[in-house]
């Protein structure tokens, strides 16, 4: 199609996604996560985990300043280790329980 001009082009495999259940994600069915949505969740799920290891008076509402920092984070930094750890021609589990984990070869665990 003329895009590419004297460069090599290769193809690289991927392994599949699957859900918990280990069904394969279907983009075209449209039964994907949106990286936003991904991300935000993984936030909000770090953020509960931060905020339940406060005191008692200090859990309620919204988490802010070097907190949310660390909720942010930590949930973004799950995401990208989980994603780069995995063998990229294996299939693999997706499980924010799994991503988020405090224990085993995880982000927020290192």
């Amino acid at each position: 199609a003329g895009y590419v001009n004297g460069a090599s082009l290769e193809h690289v495999p991927f392994g599949l996604v699957q859900g918990e259940d280990g069904k394969k994600f279907a983009t075209r069915s449209g039964d994907t996560v949106k990286l936003r949505d991904l991300l935000d969740e993984a936030v909000r799920i770090a953020g509960e985990d931060v905020r339940s290891r406060l005191d008692e008076g200090e859990r309620d509402g919204e988490l802010t300043g070097a907190l949310a920092d660390v909720a942010r984070t930590v949930g973004i930094g799950a995401v990208k280790y989980a994603d780069l750890s995995m063998n990229r021609e294996s299939n693999y589990r997706f499980s924010y329980g799994r991503m988020l984990s405090l224990n085993g070869n995880t982000a927020p665990y290192m």
